[in-house]
């Protein structure tokens, strides 16, 4: 089995989620505000098929700096156990998208067509988690760009 940027990105978030430190019956403030921001979408008339570009030059970029980034994302969050704190995942996110901003910009450059307005979306959802300065992003819309960039990386990568 594969990793993929998007495996990673979703694992970050249900990592963080579940070592919330939050009461179960509690809001967070990203849940409090989310009604005063507005949502990314990842692509106008986004359904839930696999973007399909045609597989060239751009998708084998796409796929070696996702390799790339997989390996760094592992080591990044190599140190985290099960005692890590939400503080913690943050922490580790928000290095991980620091150290790998120019890997990470390459990546949406080299991301065929259809499918970049999903690894964007992803992105910014990613560096939302670190709590660096993005789009806010929906967590419905990270799920939508999720599917897309795994079913592309499922069949291309």
């Amino acid at each position: 089995m594969k990793p993929n940027l998007a495996l990673i990105a979703t694992g970050m978030l249900l990592l963080s989620t579940a070592c919330s430190s939050e009461p179960s019956g509690s809001s967070s403030a990203a849940a409090a505000s989310a009604a005063d921001t507005t949502s990314v979408a990842t692509s106008p008339g986004a359904t839930n098929q696999a973007a399909e570009p045609p597989r060239g030059e751009d998708a084998d970029r796409y796929c070696t700096i996702t390799k790339r980034l997989e390996a760094a994302g592992e080591e990044a969050f190599a140190g985290l156990g099960r005692e890590a704190s939400a503080a913690d995942y943050k922490a580790a996110e928000r290095a991980f998208v620091l150290n790998n901003a120019r890997l990470l910009d390459q990546l949406v450059a080299a991301a065929p067509g259809t499918l970049t307005p999903h690894v964007e979306t992803l992105l910014a959802a990613m560096r939302q988690r670190g709590g660096l300065p993005a789009k806010h992003v929906e967590q419905r819309d990270a799920t939508k760009a999720e599917k897309q960039v795994l079913a592309f990386e499922k069949k291309h990568c």
